[in-house]
């Protein structure tokens, strides 16, 4: 078994339908769910949103569009044990976050 971080995120659509979905990342520095969102909130936009398309995690809006850079929220964090093979670490994950902060400064508000 191993250290996951469960990623719980959702996609509200012009109706204001709910999409939920989730996503998994290795946790080998063991962090907990605190620390984890400590560094995850200071990289979302508007504090709360993330642009999944641009930081390597599914979209959950299930229209195809020209451009899918639709907000989604972040809902909250899970610490889970898992059998799970290969899976991009929650560090991974942050440096994406940093990274699309830097090279879109516009985005955030």
């Amino acid at each position: 078994m191993m250290p996951i971080l469960r990623l719980h995120y959702l996609y509200r659509d012009d109706a204001d339908q709910l999409t939920y979905g989730s996503f998994d990342f290795g946790n080998p520095e063991q962090l907990g769910v605190k620390q984890a969102m400590s560094m995850l909130e200071p990289l979302l936009i508007g504090e709360v949103f993330f642009i999944p398309n641009r930081v390597g995690l599914p979209a959950l809006d299930s229209v195809v569009r020209e451009e899918e850079d639709d907000y989604h929220e972040v809902e909250s964090l899970e610490s889970l044990e898992s059998e799970a093979a290969e899976m991009p670490t929650f560090s991974d994950f942050i440096a994406m976050m940093r990274r699309f902060k830097q090279q879109h400064p516009e985005e955030y508000w």
